[in-house]
């Protein structure tokens, strides 16, 4: 599957839609819109990919790059903890 996943768990519910809302100018402006599943009311799945061609272009990993670098998502304590190479 030629998709970019990234798996995460927020702080609380307040701080995943932060988030949700934080990434929306950047995908925006690019024109290229993520899906973004929101679980267990802190859990965040963020999947990658170009839907014309069903699989990776450079517009994927702009966005990806874009989306990592951001510097204040609100991670849930343990999770950073456990995923220190993560963030």
């Amino acid at each position: 599957e030629n998709k970019l996943n990234r798996n995460f768990v927020c702080k609380n519910w307040e701080s995943a839609v932060k988030f949700i809302n934080d990434i929306t100018p950047i995908v925006e402006s690019i024109n290229h819109h993520p899906d973004i599943q929101l679980t267990n009311y802190r859990d965040i799945n963020i999947t990658i990919y170009t839907h014309s061609c069903n699989g990776l272009t450079e517009i994927d990993f702009e966005l990806a790059k874009l989306i990592e670098a951001m510097t204040d998502i609100e991670y849930s304590p343990k999770w950073r903890r456990e995923h220190i190479n993560s963030v």
